[in-house]
């Protein structure tokens, strides 16, 4: 996909919670079914479902490694 459809008009949503503020976790959707997770822990966190993209460290599983950051197209987009 062209960088250019990648960064076009859309929208971002940021993901809250308790979760997030308890964890460390950073996580953000942009439309068009991509989500960004960030976690700036020391423990890993689940990922939601979808195919990782890009990862920052290899990422297995469901779990995100401490201090790993992940690009994921989410299940059904």
């Amino acid at each position: 996909m062209p960088r250019r459809r990648l960064t076009a008009d859309e929208e971002l949503e940021w993901i809250s919670g308790g979760r997030a503020a308890v964890t460390g976790l950073l996580h953000f959707r942009r439309s068009g079914g991509r989500e960004c997770v960030a976690n700036l822990s020391a423990e890993p966190c689940s990922l939601p479902d979808g195919e990782a993209l890009l990862s920052s460290a290899p990422v297995t599983g469901d779990r995100l490694p401490p201090w790993t950051t992940v690009w994921i197209r989410t299940t059904g987009s």
